[in-house]
Formats: C-alpha cells, structure tokens, sequence
C-alpha cells in the first residue's frame, strides 16, 4: 500500500468520524439546552408510536465520552468503506492496474 493509499484512507476515516461526531455534537447540545424529551417524543408520535425512552440531565462526561465514541466508530467505518471501494472499483482509464505479484 503506497501514501497515497493511506492518504486516502486516512480522509475517509476523519471523514466519517467528524461527520458521525458532528450530528452527535447536534444532538449534546439539543440536551444541553433542554430541548431533547420534547424532540425525542415528537419524533415517537409522528411515528405513532409512545416514547419509552426519558431523556437524562446533560452530563459533560458522558457528552465527551459520546463524542470520541462516535468519532472512533466513524472513523473505523471510513476507513473500512473507502478500502472497501477501493478493493471493488475497476482502475481508472488511462492508468495501469500496477504490478501483479506471480
């Protein structure tokens, strides 16, 4: 694997970690700012369902540790779906597919 492939790989990982944290970070601070039962029971009702869920008090720790979490997972999804991709796609036209090992 060459530094152009860990390039790539390394942008998709911080990709779909920043991407996964940043809709986390919408949500931390929807619950920081007392907004969260009410959002959560709506999204329930306009499902026809009754929300079993209660949404607990904003804790700063458990919004940090929410935070990395979501990030490492997005991360490692990244960099998994990019590698992914990369294995399946068909070279590019006009470029080599490179040496093959025999």
């Amino acid at each position: 694997m060459n530094q152009e492939h860990m390039n790539t790989h390394l942008k998709n990982g911080m990709t779909g970690g920043l991407s996964l944290a940043f809709f986390h970070l919408c949500w931390i601070v929807v619950v920081a700012i007392g907004w969260g039962q009410a959002i959560l029971d709506f999204v329930f009702k306009i499902h026809m369902l009754n929300s079993p869920l209660q949404v607990q008090p904003f804790n700063p720790a458990f919004a940090l540790t929410l935070l990395l979490v979501t990030f490492t997972v997005g991360f490692v999804m990244g960099i998994v779906i990019g590698a992914s991709a990369c294995a399946i796609r068909p070279p590019a036209l006009g470029k080599s597919p490179g040496p093959k090992n025999v």
